[in-house]
């Protein structure tokens, strides 16, 4: 679903004012420093250095059509690497500002501590998949209409939930560009395809979405990352883990099926007590770079590498899927 209307997607960059299409393209050469070093004061230094961004290029690079896109910025690229002297990250940079002169938006090209190369059209797609979903993140939404008898109970990275006057509802806010023009339309989607699925069952209900914003199911309990955090009985021993391997199952069904990727990472899935089930509350898709870190071929390595190994890991070596610059 991210991918329908892709070009269309990466030409809202040219609608942002001119502070802003300067901080996604600045933070897209920020995150991409991370394959010279992690530290981020030379990261910053280095992504505004106008000295390695070698404007002689960008004539070379030729033009960008709707039809062949993909094509086009992949043959810019190969360009840029037969210029033997120039490096891997004055190349990023160097793409990313004809990129952005095009009025297109930025690639990322270092996540999940890989660097991503270009050697194909298809991987110019999962690029500009991965960067819309994140750099698109950093331009805030502000949403006006929320009512003083809503409570703040959770934020995520693309909205912030409220609960409801009614206490059995929650609204979910999208407060950036990318949620409240395509990410919570993404998750609508999700849940209306899995309408008449056993995976349905363990979605928390979805009432109404309207103008990027979504009206759920409350659903009282505590997330799966939290139980990980606070309680060592339930790492001993998980609640209900058959129940979670069949959501698992489904999960991949459904991947199959519709070629999306649910996020099934802990903190989107929560623990009922009262009902003695697990009910995912947050159905969102993500893009394929980075899905790919979710094993599908064995429930118990699955549960093991993002349950169990994942919490632990974090705890001491925060891994980050990328590392971009906000406003503050």
């Amino acid at each position: 679903m991210l991918r329908e209307n892709l070009f269309e997607k990466l030409k809202c960059y040219s609608d942002f004012s001119s502070k802003e299409k300067d901080l996604i393209l600045a933070s897209a050469n920020y995150n991409n420093a991370r394959i010279l070093k992690e530290d981020s004061v030379f990261r910053k230094n280095h992504s505004l250095d106008d000295s390695i961004q070698d404007l002689s290029f960008l004539e070379c690079l030729g033009a960008i059509t709707s039809k062949t896109w993909a094509h086009d910025i992949c043959m810019a690229d190969q360009f840029l690497k037969d210029q033997k002297c120039i490096s891997l990250f004055d190349r990023s940079v160097i793409l990313n500002n004809w990129l952005a002169s095009n009025g297109i938006c930025p690639l990322l090209r270092f996540a999940f501590s890989k660097w991503y190369e270009i050697d194909f059209p298809e991987d110019v797609e999962d690029l500009a998949e991965l960067s819309l979903v994140y750099l698109y993140k950093i331009i805030p939404h502000v949403f006006s209409n929320l009512s003083k008898n809503e409570e703040f109970i959770a934020e995520g990275a693309y909205g912030r939930v409220f609960i409801g006057e009614d206490k059995d509802k929650v609204i979910k806010y999208p407060y950036n560009f990318a949620a409240k023009n395509f990410m919570l339309d993404m998750e609508s989607n999700v849940y209306k395809k899995s309408i008449g699925s056993d995976l349905n069952n363990y979605f928390a209900k979805l009432y109404k979405f309207h103008d990027g914003i979504m009206v759920k199911e409350y659903i009282e309990g505590v997330s799966g990352w939290y139980l990980l955090e606070h309680d060592k009985e339930f790492r001993a021993d998980p609640y209900n883990l058959k129940q979670l391997e069949e959501i698992y199952h489904l999960i991949n069904k459904f991947y199959l099926e519709y070629n999306i990727n649910i996020d099934m990472h802990p903190g989107n899935f929560q623990w009922s007590y009262k009902d003695n089930k697990w009910f995912i509350v947050d159905y969102g898709a993500m893009p394929k770079i980075g899905s790919e870190y979710f094993p599908r071929d064995c429930f118990h390595k699955y549960f093991k590498k993002i349950w169990l190994d994942l919490h632990s890991l974090m705890k001491d070596i925060p891994i980050r899927s990328v590392d971009l610059l906000f406003y503050k």
